[in-house]
């Protein structure tokens, strides 16, 4: 059931990783190159100079890079930033290809660094890239002048966007029909262009056609994606401004936050999402007092050390147990994991057999492995606790699935989900039933973004690094439960790897009973609740 696929280098931190390794290692061996000729001729001079110059423009003042003096470390400083991965994806595919062909007459051995990958890499690879940077401008409402400056969530990262690259994204939006969004990159495009080696005029051109796109959606709105326009026609602001039409229209993504954002229903859940990525949590105060904190010592397994807990929400209950998954294990898990990462898999991009169709796909972007933890002797233990923290049958292989291992890189989601199968075409259906509950470990934590939210609670828990989360999925009755579909915000800076194990339905008949209610819930009862 577990289809593979080729995947894009943008959707997997371990490829990221090996790329920018390669990359800083060519450069030093490129500088001692260039200390050791006296003269290097046109045109050849020319290409080494403008790849040399994107990249310390890129990397030059990049947080945790400039000081840095470890290889490995560089290279995570640079894959942590979706301004700096882009532009190393960029000068990758574009620059690099001229200056291999101006070396390759020395053979100077150069690029054996470069991952032993059957191709280089390609245009789709800078557009994923592009369509990340969409994406968390979107989902967070950036302001487009601060996050091309490299300014994000208030910190300057010291990774910048320049007039071309604003353009290009600018034209990415406009092919996507994202259509605000590339009227903002074409405006940043015509206020950085002054020192740039795009011109104005070309600039300008674009900007109208995506103008009169954008405009035009508004005479056909069946047609239109809704949330990536303003909320009314720009053409009206021309004659009074000359320039900024953005500035002075409100995007249809912030009006639509603003009168659904809070509403929990299924229709708006898109919406819901975006405002709990960006602003956290919604609970009113009254919700705020069914939650607690407490020891969890039910089983005699945790007297000696009983775990952090927190009920994070209810209907559906939601709770979050801390410390609960040791370095040693996570490092262990990822090690394992990393061998056989592949692109992630959803009903929306695959075809029935399981095979990846759409790589491209954008409504989950990240890497999957599947690990059988039961078969690792250090891992082990990690069944047996989830048994004991959720009370339910975990240890035998007919009760689970193997633990699945996910991987973010750079702007890394995956939209609003239920992790119910629903579909008893599912292969192991028959067998094992439902996934009846989904717990979850956090692997590790991103600096920026990342969360996972809950629309229909009106809470995100926070991927802190060892601990998990849990919750069930259906109801008593096996149905799948709507209110437990969720996603995983847009990581912004940092990387996040998480660790699924889902638990099956009929393996628990003997200790959670079948509800004879429609929509009988199951609940997760705190135990030794800590007053306030």
């Amino acid at each position: 059931s577990h289809g593979t696929g080729a995947t894009l280098i943008t959707r997997s931190p371990v490829a990221l990783q090996a790329w920018a390794t390669a990359e800083i290692t060519f450069l030093e061996k490129l500088l001692n190159h260039l200390k050791t000729v006296k003269f290097v001729q046109k045109p050849a001079s020319d290409v080494i100079r403008k790849y040399l110059h994107d990249y310390q423009d890129s990397n030059g003042k990049l947080q945790g890079f400039s000081n840095e003096t470890d290889l490995g470390k560089q290279a995570d400083a640079v894959t942590s930033n979706p301004i700096a991965t882009y532009r190393m994806l960029r000068r990758i595919t574009y620059e690099l290809a001229g200056v291999k062909m101006h070396l390759e007459e020395f053979n100077l051995g150069m690029f054996e660094h470069f991952p032993p990958l059957k191709k280089w890499l390609t245009t789709k690879d800078v557009e994923d890239a592009m369509m990340g940077i969409l994406r968390v401008c979107h989902v967070y409402d950036f302001n487009l002048e601060l996050f091309s400056e490299g300014i994000i969530f208030g910190e300057e990262t010291g990774s910048k966007l320049n007039a071309l690259h604003c353009f290009e994204i600018g034209q990415y939006a406009k092919r996507q029909q994202m259509l605000a969004l590339s009227i903002q990159f074409f405006e940043m495009a015509l206020q950085k262009s002054s020192n740039s080696s795009i011109r104005k005029d070309v600039v300008l051109a674009e900007l109208n056609d995506s103008i009169l796109l954008h405009d035009r959606e508004f005479d056909d709105p069946e047609e239109s994606i809704e949330q990536y326009l303003f909320t009314k026609k720009i053409i009206t602001l021309k004659k009074k401004y000359g320039g900024f039409y953005s500035k002075k229209r409100q995007t249809q993504r912030t009006a639509l936050a603003n009168v659904h954002g809070a509403k929990r229903r299924l229709k708006y859940k898109h919406i819901s999402y975006w405002e709990l990525c960006t602003k956290g949590s919604s609970l009113t105060e009254e919700e705020k007092l069914e939650l607690a904190c407490w020891y969890e010592n039910g089983d005699p397994y945790f007297l000696i050390g009983p775990i952090k807990s927190e009920l994070l929400a209810v209907n559906p209950d939601v709770v979050q147990t801390y410390e609960v998954i040791s370095d040693k294990k996570i490092a262990r898990l990822k090690e394992i994991a990393s061998e056989s990462l592949s692109q992630s898999q959803t009903e929306e991009n695959t075809d029935a057999s399981g095979k990846l169709v759409d790589k491209n796909d954008h409504y989950r972007t990240s890497v999957t492995s599947w690990v059988n933890d039961l078969k690792v002797p250090e891992l082990r233990p990690l069944s047996l606790l989830i048994e004991k923290i959720t009370g339910l049958v975990v240890t035998r292989e007919s009760a689970t699935e193997e633990l699945q291992v996910v991987s973010y890189s750079f702007t890394g989601h995956y939209d609003i989900h239920a992790d119910a199968l629903g579909d008893t075409s599912w292969p192991d259906y028959v067998e094992k039933g439902d996934r009846l509950a989904t717990f979850m470990f956090y692997l590790q934590e991103p600096k920026y973004g990342g969360a996972t939210a809950f629309p229909q609670s009106g809470i995100v828990a926070q991927p802190v690094k060892g601990s998990a989360i849990f919750w069930y999925n259906v109801y008593r009755d096996g149905v799948e439960d709507p209110m437990s579909s969720h996603g995983s915000c847009p990581v912004v800076i940092g990387k996040k790897w998480v660790a699924n194990k889902w638990i099956r339905y009929y393996d628990q008949f003997l200790i959670r009973k079948c509800g004879l209610d429609d929509e009988d819930k199951f609940y997760i009862v705190p135990s030794n609740v800590i007053e306030e």
